[in-house]
C-alpha cells in the first residue's frame, strides 16, 4: 500500500509539469541506482 500511495503522490505532485521535464526528473532520479531481476520478482 506504501508503494502504491507514493506512486500516485508523485503523479499528483507533477501533474502540472510537462513532459520534458517529467521525462528529464526521470532520468535525473535513476542516476546512481540499480533495479536487478531479483528485487522485481521477490515474493512480498
Amino acid at each position: 500500500m506504501d508503494r502504491y500511495v507514493t506512486e500516485f503522490a508523485g503523479l499528483d505532485n507533477n501533474r502540472e509539469a510537462g513532459t520534458g521535464r517529467q521525462m528529464r526528473d526521470l532520468a535525473r532520479g535513476m542516476v546512481g541506482r540499480c533495479l536487478k531481476y531479483d528485487d522485481l520478482t521477490a515474493d512480498y
